[in-house]
């Protein structure tokens, strides 16, 4: 007698699990900058990864945001205060930050420094600029008509 419940097949089952928990692993196994990775003052760049912008208690402190470390509760104001049922921050050591070698247009140089300056050349041009305004040959023409003559 043959099987044929395939989706109960362990080899299917382990390839479907394969198959949907991949993408996520890209993001976790993703080998990062170094221990001491630089931080990027510039803010032009995209931070991305591990960009040095996560402590080590980042969950705990999000969860501390959205109240999950204190009961529900809105009648007595000694157990919602904030600062007594906080987590407890961590220090960590500052990373080196970089400044970045690029400019960036926009705040080097502002429009309105331009919109002064005249916008006219007056240099004589080396070619004219109408000289291609009107076809010489015939266009627009069906082809069909050509053909037959």
């Amino acid at each position: 007698m043959s099987f044929t419940r395939i989706s109960d097949d362990n080899a299917r089952i382990s390839k479907h699990l394969q198959e949907s928990t991949d993408q996520g692993k890209y993001m976790l196994n993703t080998p990062g900058q170094g221990m001491n990775p630089h931080y990027m003052e510039d803010p032009h760049y995209r931070l991305a990864g591990w960009a040095d912008n996560l402590g080590e208690n980042a969950i705990d402190v999000e969860n501390d945001l959205h109240g999950l470390t204190r009961k529900l509760n809105r009648d007595e104001v000694e157990l919602n205060t904030h600062a007594i049922h906080s987590n407890p921050m961590k220090s960590r050591t500052k990373s080196s930050t970089h400044t970045g070698g690029e400019d960036q247009s926009r705040s080097t140089h502002p429009t309105w420094t331009f919109r002064e300056n005249k916008q006219h050349r007056e240099q004589i041009l080396l070619h004219n600029p109408q000289e291609n305004v009107f076809r010489e040959f015939e266009h627009n023409t069906s082809s069909r008509l050509d053909q037959k003559k």
